[in-house]
């Protein structure tokens, strides 16, 4: 639960901001799996390119070139779950939900007489790891699993749209949640 929680309240709308506020560990991850192997790979290729006196379309450049493409969209998803800001705005009709990590996503929007039992749900039932014990993690496999779950977690808040539970304030405490639904339900009497 490493999230920041910003209220503002406009003449028109309440806005809730969700900051996340990753781990140590996570952030050291993604630097020392991810984002420096990516540099060494650039490396490479510059040094292909060096080596070839220029750039000369050959299979092992084509490879260097998908890998890259691929490494870089795939950290970019990654920094996007550690980083993306959850932005809720409240209208005296709606609730619209969006995100925004370097862009923003489109956002969602729901009617409010069709809102559903707004509440805290809780934090997601995930699997428990086969190698998890109750005693020291030897192998750190659960320890990473609950760092995965923070990647793909929904959020902590919910309600029944049109029969399908939307999920939204990811890794919030639960009485910021509570505070949340406090100020929603605040507003919109």
């Amino acid at each position: 639960m490493t999230a920041t929680v910003d209220i503002q309240e406009t003449y028109d709308s309440l806005i809730i901001v969700i900051k996340p506020q990753p781990k140590g560990i996570l952030k050291f991850g993604m630097w020392f799996f991810y984002t420096i192997p990516l540099a060494l790979l650039a490396g490479m290729l510059f040094s292909i390119i060096g080596q070839n006196g220029g750039i000369t379309f050959n299979v092992e450049f084509a490879w260097i070139i998908l890998i890259y493409i691929g490494a870089v969209l795939f950290i970019l998803s990654s920094l996007r779950k550690i980083y993306e800001k959850e932005i809720i705005t409240v209208t005296s009709d709606s609730l619209v939900l969006s995100n925004r990590f370097i862009f923003k996503k489109p956002a969602r929007e729901f009617k409010r007489n069709e809102i559903k039992d707004l509440k805290v749900l809780g934090a997601q039932n995930f699997t428990k790891h086969p190698l998890d014990t109750n005693g020291f993690d030897y192998l750190g496999m659960a320890t990473f699993e609950k760092e995965v779950h923070f990647l793909i977690e929904d959020g902590k808040i919910g309600f029944q749209y049109n029969g399908e539970t939307q999920r939204f304030g990811k890794n919030i405490w639960e009485d910021d949640g509570i505070e949340i639904i406090n100020r929603i339900e605040k507003y919109w009497s």
